[in-house]
């Protein structure tokens, strides 16, 4: 029992970086898809979301999703 809350409270710091890495990569694909839609409408809401998209996968550094962290793996940059 003492092990797994350990486990527990030391995931919490990775878990924190997948939280901010993801809601940042969300913001910047959530903007350039508004901007791209305010543009040009439905047609800049699709270019404007692939290419926020993209943008966000360049810029998201290298952590894993936490799913992971149940299949004996950690959230981690």
């Amino acid at each position: 029992m003492t092990s797994r809350v350990m486990a527990i409270l030391a995931d919490e710091d990775q878990l924190k970086v997948t939280v901010k890495s993801s809601g940042y990569g969300g913001l910047i694909a959530g903007i350039t898809t508004t901007i791209g839609g305010l543009v040009a409408g439905p047609p800049g809401l699709l270019v404007g979301g692939a290419l926020g998209g993209a943008l966000a996968y360049s810029s998201a550094g290298n952590f894993q999703a936490c799913f992971s962290s149940s299949q004996g793996y950690e959230c981690s940059r």
